[in-house]
């Protein structure tokens, strides 16, 4: 009766670890959110802020004994690479800082897969919000990113077909892992991406680089407000 008694404690505290951990990753996300939202209103001390939170859960987490054993032999590139980051980069560049950004959402992605989670909304959301980056970044360069207008508009379908995916997500899992999120404000955001983004793939009709610049910044803001919803503090 001990033994069994012992196994369900040993089980409780398994499982509270895990959520604990979960939890963590969570507002390391909300984290990394934020710091996007500082980068589009160029708050650099917000921003730096927002890092270095992300980097204190970071090192916790990356202790845990499930998430480390499911990175090796990675764990230490890991390491060197989200230091890297937080740490070295000069904060001046939206582009290159959106790039660091894509990094690391990737570490908090894998850090959610070890812990048995492989679909989460927010992962097709930063899909998207880093396609939009690379195209934002294109739109306002003078030499157009030095693309052939056949790649940039493989890039703006490829923004389309994410969102459609993103769409679809079911809101019943959306629901599970932000029970709090606004679904009015959510459902005003997503309406609102898809008029912008309409508006978006009009103006490329049109001649000048110059008409691009606009529409492409109102899907920019409705993005940023959406990805917002799941800050979690």
């Amino acid at each position: 009766m001990i033994k069994y008694l012992m196994v369900a404690y040993l089980s409780i505290l398994q499982l509270s670890a895990q959520i604990n951990t979960l939890k963590n990753i969570q507002k390391m996300e909300s984290h990394l959110i934020e710091t996007y939202v500082s980068l589009q209103l160029s708050d650099y001390d917000n921003l730096a802020s927002s890092l270095a939170h992300f980097e204190t859960l970071w090192n916790q987490e990356s202790k845990d004994p499930l998430i480390k054993n499911c990175l090796l032999p990675k764990i230490e590139e890991h390491k060197v690479e989200v230091n890297h980051i937080i740490n070295d980069h000069t904060m001046n560049d939206r582009y290159d800082i959106s790039l660091d950004l894509e990094c690391l959402s990737q570490n908090v992605y894998q850090m959610r897969y070890c812990e048995g989670i492989k679909s989460y909304p927010t992962d097709l959301l930063w899909e998207l919000i880093f396609i939009f980056e690379e195209i934002h970044y294109i739109v306002n360069d003078p030499l157009f990113g030095l693309q052939e207008w056949n790649e940039f508009e493989t890039l703006v379908n490829h923004l389309e077909d994410t969102y459609l995916r993103y769409q679809d997500f079911p809101l019943k899992n959306i629901q599970r892992f932000f029970p709090s999120i606004d679904f009015a404000k959510h459902q005003f955001y997503v309406d609102h991406i898809s008029s912008c983004l309409e508006e978006f793939k009009t103006s490329l009709s049109l001649d000048y680089q110059s008409d691009y610049i606009l529409p492409c910044n109102d899907l920019g803001n409705s993005l940023q407000a959406l990805i917002y919803l799941y800050t979690t503090e």
